[in-house]
C-alpha cells in the first residue's frame, strides 16, 4: 500500500505515527552512537551476556549468541591487539533504522564498529570492519 492509499484510507492518523515516528528516530540518531559505545564496553569487561540481554533485539540474538560474539571480539584482539579507546563517531537514519558508526582504536590498528538500532532501540545489527590506512 502506497503512502497516499494510507492516508485515504486511514486518514490522518498516519501522519501524526509518521511524526512520532520520525521524533523517535531523531532521538535515537543522538543516542545510537553512546549505545554503540556501551556495547563495545560490555564486551571489552566480558559482560558479553549482559550486552545480549540488555541491547540485541531478537532477531539478533538468535544469530549472534554470546559464544559467536566472544569468538568474534577475540579473532579483533589477536589481530589488532587490545583495544584502547573510541575516538570518534556518527549516526545516520536509514529507512527504519538507525546505524551508527564509532571508531575504535586498538594497539595495532583501527576497526569501525558499525551498528544498526531499530526504531525501539534495539540492536538489529553489528559489525567490525577493518579500516585501511
Amino acid at each position: 500500500m502506497t503512502r497516499q492509499a494510507a492516508f485515504q484510507r486511514f486518514g490522518p492518523k498516519v501522519k501524526e505515527a509518521e511524526a512520532r515516528g520520525g521524533a523517535m528516530m531523531r532521538a535515537l540518531l543522538g543516542e545510537a552512537p553512546e549505545l554503540a559505545k556501551e556495547v563495545v564496553r560490555a564486551i571489552v569487561e566480558s559482560r558479553i551476556d549482559d550486552a545480549v540481554t540488555n541491547y540485541f533485539g531478537a532477531e539478533i540474538s538468535v544469530v549472534l549468541t554470546p559464544d559467536k560474539l566472544a569468538r568474534a571480539w577475540g579473532d579483533l584482539v589477536a589481530s589488532f591487539g587490545e583495544w584502547e579507546d573510541f575516538t570518534g563517531s556518527a549516526a545516520v537514519i536509514s529507512g527504519d533504522y538507525v546505524v551508527a558508526e564509532t571508531r575504535l582504536e586498538f594497539e595495532a590498528g583501527t576497526v569501525t564498529c558499525r551498528s544498526t538500532w531499530s526504531a525501539e532501540g534495539r540492536l538489529a545489527g553489528l559489525y567490525f570492519v577493518p579500516v585501511a590506512e
